[in-house]
């Protein structure tokens, strides 16, 4: 039995859900973690987990959202934790891959998620693009653990993380 920890099952990519979902069964993949990166997706995220049995989800803003989030994103995500099939909060992060030029504000919202998750005693979704050094420094300011995905960073890297408690997603 496998479970797919990291992935974007939505209306925006697929036009049959349905087909995306029978066939992760067809080839083993018993369960998934349907993750959200904005108010849409995490409306979206938390519609198709009422409507699969086998799907799990996790709501966050992502990074690229910095700049258009707004305080309602937040208290959406913080009221809809406790909802049964919701998992972890994610995706979120830090990417400094296009611009660093907001980079405080990410780290803002990156350590906004992460308060919530410590709060809550719910795991995180991590994505980290070019921004390793402040990704495990916010990390280090709370007591949570998770899964850095996409990880493809250093052995050193790896075990930091590791050593924090988190697991490494390895993919592509």
């Amino acid at each position: 039995m496998f479970t797919d920890t990291h992935c974007h099952i939505l209306k925006e990519y697929y036009e049959n859900i349905d087909d995306i979902i029978n066939n992760a069964k067809n080839v083993g993949i018993n369960r998934v973690i349907n993750n959200g990166c904005d108010n849409k997706s995490n409306k979206e995220v938390l519609e198709l987990i009422d409507k699969y049995p086998n799907m799990y989800g996790a709501i966050g803003i992502h990074p690229e959202n910095v700049e258009t989030y707004t305080e309602d994103d937040i208290k959406y995500i913080e009221d809809n934790l406790k909802k049964p099939k919701i998992v972890a909060i994610g995706e979120i992060g830090l990417d400094y891959h296009y611009t660093k030029d907001n980079k405080e504000k990410q780290i803002n919202l990156f350590e906004r998620q992460l308060k919530l998750a410590e709060k809550h005693h719910i795991p995180v979704i991590i994505h980290s693009r070019e921004a390793t050094e402040d990704t495990i420094n916010c990390l280090k300011k709370y007591n949570i653990t998770g899964v850095i995905h996409s990880f493809s960073g250093s052995l050193e890297t790896a075990k930091i993380y590791i050593k924090m408690g988190f697991i490494l997603g390895i993919n592509g």
